[in-house]
């Protein structure tokens, strides 16, 4: 397939594509990206129906792949959580992010919390209301400060699709 059969969402701001990723970043060019804010399948909470056909996915290949189409100061924000198991989390998240560092050349550059709406039930523990968001960046990020500098994206139009 062509990068053009992916194309979901097209406007003067860019395009949306739709797709597996480990289909898609090849056919992209490099130093591509600015920025990539994605969820990826995590373990097997969800039924996930193209990483299913390869069965684990390739977080190694993954990283390595998006830091050879992100340009120098490209970030990528990688939304995950773990399956509980027995009580347990798997820590598939936490391994993705060393496998990200250590394979993918990318450096950690922050740890956030995604908190969701809603109650979420669980039988043996505290029910995770949460997301971990690991901010992945090529090189050192500048520093900003929103209480000593003017956020300059302030009067930004919002966008809705």
């Amino acid at each position: 397939m062509k990068l053009k059969d992916y194309e979901y969402y097209k406007t003067e701001l860019g395009v949306l594509y739709n797709g597996d990723m480990l289909d898609i970043l090849p056919l992209m060019p490099d130093d591509y990206f600015d920025i990539t804010i994605t969820s990826p399948p995590y373990d097997d909470i969800r039924e996930y129906i193209s990483y299913r056909r390869r069965g684990a996915t390739d977080y190694s290949l993954l990283s390595k792949l998006l830091y050879q189409k992100h340009k120098d100061s490209g970030i990528v924000v990688w939304v995950v959580n773990d399956r509980t198991i027995d009580g347990s989390e798997s820590l598939s998240s936490f391994k993705q992010a060393i496998t990200f560092v250590e394979e993918g050349k990318w450096k950690l550059h922050d740890t956030m919390i995604w908190c969701k709406d809603g109650n979420y039930p669980s039988d043996n523990r505290y029910a995770q209301a949460f997301e971990y968001m690991f901010v992945f960046s090529k090189r050192s990020v500048e520093y900003f400060n929103p209480l000593q500098k003017r956020n300059v994206n302030a009067n930004l139009r919002k966008i809705s699709f």
